[in-house]
């Protein structure tokens, strides 16, 4: 049980090990523009020995795209204190809100890290499967607002458009999975 690394794709096993932490760019108007949310091993905490450091690098950020790296402690963000700062996060409306919200998932609600990275390799494994039907299907016009429409999906995957793209060539947002209750 734990938490994928967003760096290093390796599991956070302790809190103690987790960090969160996203980009700061200075908009000139007394507030930052904040992205980049990533929950990832804490500084000598579980990265794995002879790797990089799991977190942004600073001074590249700095020099390349004048942003600054910020973060806490993952501790921060679970239990009802956690759930607070969460909320408080969302309601301020720097951090772009679907990053906050899937932060809260993976950290406040037991189970759903595994699922969801079971459900996402679900779906990778299906859409590389079924890669000659999706190239098809997108040349019949069954691809509609990024969803593709008549699909050989098992049932109890909903496969709702988002952010994350399929590697396969093609212009799909797939990813967020409402799991059904098949699992």
């Amino acid at each position: 049980m734990g938490w994928r690394c967003a760096s290093c794709d390796r599991l956070i096993t302790s809190i103690d090990d987790g960090w969160v932490e996203w980009l700061a760019l200075e908009n000139g108007r007394d507030a930052a523009i904040l992205s980049g949310v990533r929950l990832i091993h804490r500084r000598g905490g579980g990265t794995p020995k002879g790797k990089r450091a799991c977190q942004y690098d600073p001074r590249k950020q700095l020099r390349n795209q004048a942003r600054i790296v910020e973060g806490l402690a993952l501790e921060c963000f679970v239990g009802p204190n956690g759930l607070l700062l969460l909320l408080s996060l969302v309601e301020a409306g720097q951090f772009p809100r679907e990053d906050i919200v899937e932060l809260a998932r993976r950290v406040q609600v037991p189970g759903y890290e595994s699922s969801r990275v079971g459900a996402n390799r679900v779906i990778a494994n299906l859409l590389i499967a079924n890669c000659n039907e999706v190239r098809d299907a997108r040349n019949a016009g069954r691809v509609e607002r990024g969803i593709l429409s008549g699909s050989t999906l098992p049932p109890g995957l909903d496969i709702a458009a988002q952010r994350h793209r399929a590697t396969l060539g093609l212009d799909l947002d797939i990813v967020s999975v409402g799991l059904g209750p098949a699992f």
